[in-house]
């Protein structure tokens, strides 16, 4: 610790309170022309009691993170730090904030989640009016105080903690509020519908299993996440949200979509993964802004030909459903990019799938395809093809004109005449997995495949590997694993 004679008392009580509790020179400066000019100061974790009154003299200070200690109260001279844009106060143990707090007028940002607050209206009441963005838990209440409208600057607000926040119809008058995340919710007030600025709706990793139809007056959302509740169906409402772009509906226990769906016309994600879909509507096909569509994990039997029409679509997730087939109308999917079908029940692929001219990756592993059809050859984009695991006992001719193909993975089985189907791959292929559960021996042509950097022939007893394998210069990784 600094010890000159022209250091003052208050720095001198910060350093002995820093030296007390371990805090490195690093996270809190012992030199007085640092301290002075200090910006920022991080005290995440540190284990901090109390602060000392001297504080308040960092004048300078923007940003002070004291999240995850044990403090109980803050002190008066907080208020004094003039020039505090964002303090962080999570995950501590205290139960009231002093007065001075409403001194700070260049505060913007204040994180108050995870204490043990006991009077929510007495914390909102002290704050400065020009607070942008507050986070705090709800856990002593379940009513977000009316007085929340006095925060008329606020962007941002993040409440936690109570399972059912009643939300006030002043909240309705925070014209500038446009983004609201609700954590430890089982119902969500019907007054959402009051917000009619917002354009952020943050209600993921809830128990929510139903949605009050006024969320269709949010008018300018852009932005809706709902993954993880336990929600079973949306109401018709859900399609007035015109402004709509992304749509997060991951881990419900969603059976069927409304018909109304297809009004989200300007919806660019809409993520579905592990719900309970059979089937969906023909309206998806409206969705004509659509480039990015995750049915992953559904028991879906079909899909509607008016899939066909989501013309920017870019990538499709299907895997683990319950398709055996695809619509004709997919061809016309010319934007997309990657398409994921594994574990499916697919017997064959439409004949239109060379119609996806900037396909790029195209996965059906774990199907039931006998053969493939001869337009795969189109694919001129094609450079991801996955097929292990089906009952194919040869590739269509056109797979060899696929020149960007880079990597393909096989199950050998069924294939009678390997050194024939390496005969048929393009030269430039870098990956080359093979998967088997019986004997087989690797024809010597594989040096035809002379650009190969990956060559994995999995499950396989191989006898003997041909001498030609020698002549894969490019060679950087040869797995045998019988597994």
């Amino acid at each position: 610790m600094k010890t000159e004679n022209n250091i003052p008392e208050w720095m001198k009580e910060l350093w002995a309170w820093a030296d007390e509790n371990n805090i490195s020179e690093e996270d809190f400066p012992r030199d007085k022309d640092k301290l002075l000019s200090l910006k920022e100061l991080n005290l995440y974790g540190e284990g901090l009691i109390e602060l000392p009154n001297s504080i308040g003299q960092l004048s300078g200070l923007k940003e002070l993170y004291l999240a995850s200690n044990n403090l109980i109260k803050l002190p008066e001279s907080i208020g004094m730090l003039s020039q505090l844009e964002d303090i962080d106060v999570g995950n501590n143990e205290l139960e009231i904030l002093p007065d001075s707090i409403r001194q700070l007028q260049k505060l913007e940002h204040i994180c108050l989640c995870d204490n043990p607050l006991t009077d929510l209206r007495q914390v909102i009441e002290i704050l400065p009016t020009q607070l942008k963005e507050l986070s705090v838990s709800c856990k002593q209440s379940n009513t977000l105080p009316e007085n929340i409208s006095r925060l008329s600057n606020l962007k941002c607000l993040f409440l936690y903690g109570h399972k059912s926040i009643e939300l006030p119809k002043s909240l309705g008058t925070l014209s500038k509020l446009t983004w609201l995340s609700l954590h430890g919710l089982i119902t969500l007030s019907e007054n959402i519908g009051l917000l009619k600025n917002l354009r952020k709706l943050d209600l993921g990793y809830n128990k929510i299993s139903n949605l009050p139809r006024s969320i269709g007056e949010l008018s300018q959302l852009r932005s809706l996440e709902l993954q993880s509740n336990n929600l079973t169906c949306l109401p018709e409402s859900i399609g007035r949200l015109s402004q709509l772009r992304k749509l997060d509906l991951e881990h419900n226990k969603l059976t069927c979509l409304p018909e109304s769906i297809g009004q989200l016309t300007q919806l660019r994600k809409l993520n579905l993964y592990r719900n309970k879909l059979v089937e969906l509507p023909e309206s998806i096909g409206q969705l004509s802004q659509l480039k990015e569509l995750d049915l992953k994990y559904n028991s879906l039997v079909r899909l509607p030909q008016s899939i066909g029409k989501l013309s920017k679509l870019s990538k499709l997730y299907l895997t683990e459903n319950k398709l055996t087939e695809l619509p004709e109308s997919i061809g016309q999917l010319s934007k997309l990019e990657e398409v994921i079908l594994w574990d499916n029940q697919l017997t064959n692929l439409p004949e239109s799938i060379g119609k996806l001219s900037q396909l790029k990756k195209l996965d059906v592993w774990s199907n039931n395809l006998t053969h493939l059809p001869n337009s795969m050859g189109n694919l001129s984009q094609l450079e991801e093809l996955e097929l292990w695991l089906n009952e194919l006992n040869e590739l269509p001719k056109g797979v060899g004109q696929l020149l960007h193909l880079k990597s393909i993975h096989l199950g050998s089985d069924n294939f009678t005449d390997l050194s024939k189907v390496i005969d048929g791959l393009p030269i430039g292929l870098n990956i080359f997995k093979l998967y088997c559960k019986q004997s087989m021996q690797l024809p010597e042509n594989i040096d035809r495949l002379f650009q190969l950097e990956k060559l994995e022939v999995r499950g396989c007893k191989l006898p003997i590997l041909p001498v030609s394998i020698s002549q894969l210069s490019q060679l950087k990784r040869l797995d045998l694993t019988r597994r």
